[in-house]
């Protein structure tokens, strides 16, 4: 019986362009099943940023890692909590450049 696959999050680069696209790759590790207070079962997982060139046998984490993440929004260790949404962009309207996200 196959399983239903959502797109939970995306990931980029805080440099644009080819070079940050052609140096990095993301993984998702050490997937663990918890429990919180109330009995409720939640996932936490790992992200790693790694380079683009090494194996998932030998994987060599040269940016970040971002241990303990999960997908409940009032969590200390919300995905987004830990890693960040920030993105910018220019306004042509006012020629600025504006801050999104948290």
């Amino acid at each position: 019986m196959a399983g239903t696959v959502s797109r939970l999050f995306k990931f980029y680069t805080l440099q644009a362009g080819l070079f940050s696209n052609n140096q990095c790759k993301i993984s998702i590790d050490n997937i663990r099943r918890k429990t919180d207070a109330l009995g409720n079962a939640y996932f936490e997982f790992d992200v790693l940023v790694r380079k683009i060139t090494d194996s998932d046998k030998n994987g060599q984490i040269i940016f970040e890692r971002f241990t303990g993440c999960n997908l409940i929004p009032t969590s200390q260790n919300y995905i987004v909590k830990k890693i960040g949404d920030l993105s910018k962009t220019f306004d042509t309207t006012y020629n600025a450049i504006v801050v999104g996200g948290d």
